[in-house]
Formats: structure tokens, C-alpha cells, sequence
């Protein structure tokens, strides 16, 4: 009856009838679903593909279409990666009958592998990105066409992105843009500073005379370094990616709402069935993590999923915390802020230092910085107890039909929900947070392009011949206060995420929470002060034999505290 009728009718019919009957042939096919007695779990893994079931029962055709009896199965409501928006998330307290056939771990058809350009991925300042409710009325068959349009089908994926829709989009951007930008981004900035050095060097460009200070004389200065280096920087950050994929770069990108059609039941059902092996064919699996994460029953599948195609390796996962994305972001443009308000003070002829601008702005910018790293301290430290008590019961999903789904898939891989749950509290808890890495590790990846911005600016300094005036018995003085400042820079937070660490619970009332987090700020300025002495103070007015090895200390010093971000966290 189904087949004659519009696409709308035959699968409201396939709902009504046909499913209830294929979902009670599935309790009879998978009884490891409602069975008390589980296998170990070595014994109860098994392999992946729809040979298992019978051709009668369930077909999976050349196009990957799963079939009952001929008719097209009805697509989910909700695809994996993340949750969908405008419903409801429900949990329930024990696994519900697996409906439809588990997903597996071997591309069944080539052809529903696909990929995106970062440049599609990003475009739009992450438009793709921001929160739409597939499942809303308004979403028609010609913009899921568009979507999918933007895809095209590849061999390998050079990244998988890991996500829950739920996040905003803005987090997202900054994470990505840093993560997968940043070699462009420095490349570009530098590039474009180095050509303005050389045109300046060369007398191209003019300049203002300002006194040479404590050596006496005058030296011709113009921050175009700084100015067209840091403009640069922000605008690469968000555009670079353009240029790659303009040149034929090949790297491509999983994001299930571009790579999955999301009306189209014959291309949707069986890329829902293939998200497991899509993270198979990914090099890496980008986690754009926040607490909601490990909440969400399809971003607990994509992870389940790694480790089975990884079982006895290092995961290959890409951890970009999206809150310290947004943290690191604020910093640029503070510390961009103090530089072009120290050159236009210089520039107008105050002696205004600039110890007292980088403080002023210090000043102001660390307590909502040490509130923002008080809150990701106590989050990293509840995502330790999150895995401890996992249970995949309790996890967030919109669609009941996908929850039967992933269900299903735990079941078939793990033998069973409870020691899936083990399983997780066990082994994957170890694995994730191993891959993470330490809940105080600040990643580099995050706030190296602060050192841009000093680089910038002494470039201007050779630039305008101050170091041609320079006593040659104060050369290693003057150089020691300029390469004294990027250890105090990379180190300032870090070691704030540390003391925010220590200081990570919660008080109440809020005015006892406030005063903890001035507490911890006013520690992390006395840190900032005490490190700019110690660099640009004493070093300076110390022997040679003296600050060599004093800068070296500095610099061993900011690479113990970023030795975790590139061992543990693995975020470069």
C-alpha cells in the first residue's frame, strides 16, 4: 500500500506498521539487549556489518539504503555529532527494545564518505556552525539540498569534528580558527610585517622623531610593523582558510549537517548508519569540548566509536576546549590594545611608560579573566566525576527513535549497556583524559600568537635604527629587557589557570565566590609584577654572566608550563 502513495504517506506507514513488527524481530535477533547475564567483554565484542542479519529482515543496498521488505526505512529525526535544538532532550532508566540495525565500523559504500573545505566549514564567520533545528517545519527539502550540496564525496577525512549543537557558535569559530588557522595566521602577519620592515629600512616609508631616552639623540620611529602585522593577524585568523582551498589544498572536514542530508531518508538513514566508519576514515577526531559534552548520548557514541577503531592505540583526538578559546581571544585584543595605546602615547610625545599601560590593562582584564578560569577549572575537575559515574541511561538525546539506535550500537560492540557503563568509567575515562591532558595545561596553540605582537614590535624598533644607538656595553641590557617579556607573557596565564585551579570551588553566597576570584586575580598580578621586575628591572642591571643564565631560566621556566600542552593535550 505504502509504495504508491507521496514519500510523506508511505513512511508515516512504514511508522505505523512495519516498524513495530521490525523492532520485535530485532528483541528476538539481539536477546543480549534485555539479558541480565552480560559476556565479558573481550568475549562480547563481535564484528561490525549488516551480514548479520538475515536478508529478509533487513537489506542493505549498493546504495547503503537500509530496506524492510523493499520499503525505505523513515529516516531519524536527528543525526550524530552533537543534539539537535527545539525539542526536548529526554533520558530514560533502562535500555528501551534496539530498533533498526546497529552502526557500523566499515564503510559498506564508498560513496556516502564526504567531506567539506575548512573554507566551507568556516566561511561565513562559522555560519554552518550556529544553531538550526533540523527537525523545525521551516527547514525545507531545498536548504538540506544546499547543505548537502556543499560536500563532496572523498576518499579520507583529514578531520572529524566532534560537537554538540547545543554550543554557541562564536566558541566554535574561535576554536577552530586557532586550531586550524594558526600556521597560516603567523605566516601571513609575519610575512606582511617583514615587507614593511624591509621598506622602512630602505627609507620608503616616513617616520617621527622621538628622543632616543636615557642614550640621548633622536631615532626615527612608526609602529607600521606592529599596526599592519596585527591587523593582519586578526584578519588571516578568520580568512586564511580561504586561501588554501583557492590553491587545490586537499584536506577535508566531517560536519554531520553538511556531510549527512537531513531530508533525504534514502541518503540520511544509511550516513547515520556510517558515522562510526566516517571516525574511522578520519585522521583525527576534533573534540570542541564543553561540560555539555559527555552529556549527549550521540557525542558519547562518536567516542566509543574511536576507541573501537583505536582500541590499542593513542586516540587520535584533537582536544579544543571552546571556553578557553574565548579567554584567549579577550587576551589578543587587550594585549593588541596596549600595544597602539603605548605607540600612540610614545608617538604624541608622553613618557608614559609602558609598564603602566600593560598594568592598567592587567589591572582591569584579570578578574573576569580569573572568573572565566575558575569556572573551566571546576568543569574540567566535574568532567573526572562525570566519566566516574557515567551512565549511558542517563545520557541527553532528542530523538527516542536515535536513542534505540545508539543503543543498539553500544550493545552490539560492548555486549551490553552496563558494561559499556564499566567500560567508560574504566578504560575510556582513562584514555579521554589522557588525551586531554592536564586540567591545568593552558594550550599553546591558544595564546602563542601573543607573541606576534611583541615581535611586531621590535621589528619597528630595527626598523627606526634604535639599535644602532645603543652602547655596545648595554646591547645585551636592552635585549634582555625585550626577550624578557615573552616568557612573562606565555607564563601569565598559565599560571593563572593554576591558581584559579587551586581556587576552583564554588562559595556561596556570590559575594564570598567574588572575593575568591580578587583573591586569585590580585595573586596572578603580583605574579605578572614580580615576573616584569625580575625580567626588565634586575636582569637588566645585572652582569653578563648573570643574565644569560637568567633568561634561560625565564624561558625553562614558560616551556615547563607549556610542556603539557604539547605532550598531553595535543592541541598543535
Amino acid at each position: 500500500e505504502a509504495r504508491g502513495k507521496d514519500p510523506q504517506s508511505q513512511a508515516h506507514a512504514v511508522e505505523e506498521v512495519a516498524v513495530p513488527v521490525f523492532e520485535k524481530l530485532c528483541q528476538e535477533r539481539v536477546p543480549a539487549a534485555t539479558s541480565a547475564k552480560a559476556q565479558p567483554l573481550a568475549e562480547a565484542k563481535v564484528e561490525d556489518g549488516t551480514e548479520q542479519w538475515p536478508p529478509d529482515v533487513l537489506d542493505t543496498s549498493p546504495q547503503g539504503c537500509a530496506r524492510l521488505g523493499g520499503l525505505t526505512l523513515p529516516p531519524c529525526q536527528e543525526i550524530g555529532g552533537s543534539q539537535g535544538t527545539g525539542g526536548s532532550s529526554s533520558s530514560v532508566s533502562s535500555p528501551p527494545a534496539v530498533r533498526g540495525t546497529p552502526l557500523v565500523t566499515k564503510l559498506l559504500d564508498p560513496s556516502l564518505l564526504r567531506g567539506v573545505s575548512l573554507a566551507t566549514l568556516l566561511g561565513g564567520m562559522g555560519a554552518h556552525l550556529r544553531v538550526v533545528n533540523l527537525a523545525a517545519t521551516s527547514f525545507t527539502e531545498a536548504e538540506s539540498a544546499r547543505m548537502y550540496a556543499t560536500s563532496r564525496q572523498v576518499d579520507r577525512l583529514h578531520r572529524f569534528i566532534s560537537h554538540t549543537w547545543a554550543d554557541s557558535r562564536v566558541g566554535k569559530l574561535l576554536a577552530l580558527s586557532l586550531s586550524e588557522n594558526q600556521l597560516g595566521t603567523i605566516a601571513a602577519s609575519t610575512l606582511v610585517a617583514f615587507v614593511l620592515l624591509v621598506l622602512r629600512c630602505q627609507g620608503l616609508l616616513p617616520g617621527v622623531r622621538i628622543p632616543h631616552g636615557a642614550y640621548g639623540g633622536e631615532y626615527e620611529h612608526a609602529p607600521y610593523c606592529l599596526f599592519s602585522g596585527t591587523i593582519t593577524m586578526f584578519i588571516a585568523l578568520f580568512y586564511w582558510h580561504y586561501i588554501p582551498s583557492a590553491v587545490g589544498c586537499k584536506k577535508v572536514y566531517f560536519l554531520d549537517k553538511l556531510c549527512v542530508h537531513q531530508t533525504d531518508g534514502r541518503l540520511k538513514l544509511p550516513g547515520i548508519l556510517s558515522i562510526a566508519a566516517f571516525i574511522a576514515k578520519a585522521d583525527k577526531l576534533i573534540l570542541l569540548w564543553t561540560p555539555r559534552y559527555f552529556t549527549r548520548l550521540w557525542c558519547m557514541l562518536e567516542i566509543a566509536a574511536l576507541v573501537k577503531v583505536h582500541d590499542t592505540q593513542r586516540l587520535p583526538l584533537v582536544f579544543l576546549p571552546l571556553q578557553l578559546a574565548n579567554i584567549s581571544f579577550c587576551a589578543y585584543i587587550v594585549l593588541a590594545a596596549s600595544q597602539v595605546l603605548y605607540e600612540i602615547n610614545r608617538l604624541s610625545g608622553s613618557v608614559l611608560p609602558m609598564f603602566s599601560i600593560v598594568l592598567g590593562l592587567m589591572g582591569v582584564g584579570t578578574f573576569p579573566l580569573t572568573v572565566c578560569l575558575r569556572a573551566y577549572a571546576r568543569e574540567r575537575k566535574a568532567l573526572r566525576e562525570q566519566l566516574s559515574v557515567f551512565s549511558a541511561e542517563e545520557l541527553e538525546c532528542f530523538s527516542r527513535r536515535d536513542r534505540q539506535l545508539v543503543f543498539g550500537s553500544l550493545i552490539q560492540w560492548f555486549g551490553s549497556l552496563e558494561l559499556f557503563n564499566d567500560y567508560v568509567r574504566s578504560n575510556l575515562q582513562r584514555k579521554i583524559l589522557a588525551a586531554l591532558g592536564s586540567e591545568v595545561v593552558f594550550p599553546l596553540s591558544y595564546h602563542a600568537p601573543l607573541l606576534l605582537l611583541f615581535i611586531f614590535k621590535e621589528m619597528d624598533f630595527i626598523a627606526s635604527g634604535y639599535w644602532a644607538q645603543v652602547p655596545e656595553d648595554r646591547i645585551l641590557q636592552e635585549a634582555c629587557m625585550s626577550i624578557g617579556w615573552a616568557p612573562v607573557l606565555l607564563t601569565y596565564m598559565p599560571v593563572g589557570l593554576r591558581l584559579a585551579n587551586l581556587a576552583a570551588k564554588k562559595y556561596e553566597p556570590r559575594w564570598k565566590d567574588h572575593a575568591m576570584s580578587a583573591i586569585v586575580s590580585a595573586l596572578n598580578l603580583i605574579y605578572g609584577v614580580l615576573a616584569y621586575a625580575v625580567a626588565n628591572v634586575f636582569l637588566p642591571m645585572c652582569p653578563s654572566y648573570i643574565i644569560v643564565p637568567g633568561l634561560v631560566l625565564l624561558w625553562l621556566w614558560a616551556l615547563w608550563l607549556e610542556l603539557g600542552a604539547v605532550v598531553g593535550a595535543r592541541c598543535l
